[in-house]
């Protein structure tokens, strides 16, 4: 059997999920504020002006506030798109051995007997004890 040490590429995944939910209220703020403004503005245009720039920076903006939105979708899909490949990753565990760290950080071997999902996070079942999938340290055998 081939054993794999090393860093853990699960390691970081809930800094990373903790990263990535203040970056969407980062987001959601910026674009709360962007309409705000846009819609203070708006209210504020005198339409009698006549100005072509003012028409030209509403159009600007639109433009932008847009583009900001499709920015948001795509993150929000890349989002996805992670956590579904970090099931997958759990999944592909399943009947194999595997070593985790338990909560002392004391090394657990054993096979993986089946994996649950809780709050989209994935758990292996080891010896009849729940791990998070974070806590993987090894993998024996090949794929």
């Amino acid at each position: 059997m081939t054993v794999v040490n090393g860093v853990s590429p699960y390691s970081n995944t809930r800094a990373v999920q903790s990263t990535s939910t203040e970056s969407n209220r980062s987001q959601e703020l910026g674009q709360d504020l962007f309409l705000q403004l846009l819609v203070t503005q708006l209210r504020y245009q005198d339409p009698l002006s006549g100005g072509t720039q003012d028409t030209g920076q509403m159009i600007t903006q639109l433009t932008l506030f847009s583009l900001m939105e499709q920015l948001v979708k795509l993150q929000q899909t890349v989002e996805r798109s992670e956590q579904l490949s970090e099931n997958g990753r759990a999944l592909g565990l399943l009947n194999r051995t595997v070593e985790v760290l338990d909560d002392q950080g004391q090394p657990v071997r054993g096979k993986v007997t089946a994996v649950n999902f809780y709050s989209s996070q994935p758990y292996l079942t080891i010896d009849g004890r729940e791990f998070p999938l974070r806590k993987v340290v090894a993998v024996e055998g090949e794929e």
